[in-house]
């Protein structure tokens, strides 16, 4: 039976940044997301964050990740995504970018 390599929906552990037994679910961008955009190459550069926040508002699609308070962040999808701009610390944010595989800094040829 054919399976697919790269699933369109992938979990991952994000003990990390939420603690252990966290989880995020991450779903594909497709070839619509990404047509017409001016994906970056730099990391360092404002919009590659602009880039990646807008992309993951629409790739995560559930979580069990909760706040200060250990009170459940409500599902990602259900305020398209804007939780992950307001509500995540910086490290949060980096963690889920870093799932994206977005070329860094360090991938640039000199």
């Amino acid at each position: 039976m054919v399976e697919r390599i790269k699933k369109k929906l992938t979990k991952h552990d994000s003990s990390e940044v939420q603690g252990e037994g966290s989880w995020v679910m991450i779903k594909s961008p497709s070839f619509e997301n990404l047509v017409g955009k001016d994906v970056p190459t730099d990391a360092s550069d404002p919009a590659s964050l602009k880039f990646a926040m807008e992309l993951l508002k629409y790739m995560v699609v559930d979580w069990n990740w909760v706040d200060d308070n250990g009170e459940p962040f409500p599902n990602p999808q259900e305020d398209n995504g804007e939780i992950i701009v307001t509500a995540l610390t910086f490290d949060e944010q980096l963690y889920l970018s870093k799932l994206l595989d977005l070329p860094t800094v360090d991938d640039q040829k000199n």
